[in-house]
């Protein structure tokens, strides 16, 4: 099996796992995941050594767009979050920035897990940026991690909207939820 052939196969079957995942997050095991999650984002946000700016529009066509921009303006333009559902852990604001944790997820994910490797947005790229980011967070933290990063990107990826050219693909339901072990399980 090639590489792109297991990425495609291990993308399908967290497409459809993260599918018939539910949004659980009173769960006692998914609450203290995101818990743990939210902290470790909290201090690789503030250790960020580039200027972000949150913005209303999808600031780069491409992952290339962005890695010129931290290159040579030293700065990194994140999508605001608009909308959450009920209760996600990630929709909380009281991080003293005045964002949503999912804010600061965005753009600790886009620097530490894409940036620094130079991985792009494409199914290997978000494969690769989710393996680099998670050597980052705590077991439990990657627990949630993995649904935010794997699971998500996996739907988009290789789910029911797959067929549809990138540009047009929706983006996953957020859902506060964890995945089967095997999901967020880094070799």
């Amino acid at each position: 099996m090639t590489p792109k052939q297991f990425i495609s196969t291990f993308g399908a079957r967290l497409a459809r796992d993260y599918e018939a995942l539910s949004h659980t997050p009173h769960m006692p095991i998914v609450a203290e995941a995101y818990s743990v999650l939210k902290l470790e984002l909290l201090r690789q946000y503030h250790s960020l050594p580039i200027e972000v700016e949150h913005v209303e529009h999808n600031p780069y066509r491409s992952s290339f767009e962005m890695f010129y921009d931290v290159d040579f303006n030293r700065r990194l333009q994140v999508l605001l979050t608009t909308d959450m559902p009920k209760e996600h852990p990630l929709g909380d604001s009281n991080c003293g920035t005045g964002l949503l944790y999912n804010d600061l997820f965005r753009a600790v994910h886009d620097y530490y897990g894409h940036y620094v490797g130079r991985f792009g947005f494409g199914p290997v790229g978000e494969e690769n940026a989710f393996r680099a980011h998670a050597r980052m967070f705590s077991p439990l933290a990657v627990r949630a991690l993995a649904t935010e990063t794997r699971g998500q990107n996996n739907w988009v990826n290789f789910g029911p909207c797959s067929a549809l050219p990138a540009e047009q693909r929706p983006y996953a339901e957020q859902k506060a939820g964890l995945l089967p072990a095997y999901a967020w399980e880094v070799e």
